[in-house]
């Protein structure tokens, strides 16, 4: 008996072996998909980046004002821990103004904050939010988002400061830095440090 069962035993492991080797076969020319290339190159590296959407994005400017407008008017002129004590009390302000907002019912997550220049933050806005922060007394405007890319025709690409006509700019000849503005630069600079 023992040698009727080993023939059997053979013939259904050489059939499970056909079998294997038929599913491998048909697997293997099956196209790959594209997202299946794309995890294998630089997108599965770095992952998919997701596309761009303004929606719902604006900028709130507030009224108070900026660090620029803090340093002119105090002569043009300030110390490195005026700038960072005026930033430091600007954030500050931001943040009374968004929690007087959050209390109103205006949900404002900062994305980004603007205190140099101007002094506002970046956020994403639902439509009552929206209506709130634009009635508001502190609020200096709120601007939507918009994507622009700059305007190049072939008559623009090389196009230097040099080259528009009535545009002048100081030691802009073509012959490097004159040595009578730089000497001038360097005198005013070191008087400005013995005034201080």
């Amino acid at each position: 008996m023992p040698r009727s069962r080993r023939p059997a035993i053979l013939a259904a492991l050489a059939a499970l072996l056909v079998v294997l080797a038929a599913g491998a076969g048909a697997r293997a020319q099956e196209p790959q998909s594209a997202t299946a290339l794309d995890e294998a190159g630089w997108q599965g590296v770095l992952g998919v980046r997701p596309a761009v959407s303004t929606a719902q994005r604006y900028v709130v400017v507030l009224r108070a004002p900026s660090l620029a407008d803090r340093v002119r008017d105090s002569g043009g002129a300030a110390t490195e821990a005026e700038m960072r004590a005026w930033t430091a009390e600007l954030i500050g302000q931001q943040e009374q103004f968004l929690a007087r907002m959050a209390s109103r019912g205006a949900r404002i997550p900062p994305e980004h904050r603007y205190v140099r220049v101007l002094n506002g933050v970046s956020t994403r806005l639902d439509p009552t939010s929206l209506a709130v922060l634009e009635r508001d007394r502190e609020v200096s405007g709120v601007y939507p988002v918009r994507i622009a890319y700059p305007a190049q025709t072939a008559e623009t690409i090389a196009t230097t400061a040099s080259a528009v006509t009535g545009l002048e700019v100081p030691g802009l000849d073509g012959k490097g830095p004159d040595p009578e503005n730089m000497a001038r630069a360097r005198r005013l600079h070191a008087e400005g440090l013995a005034a201080r």
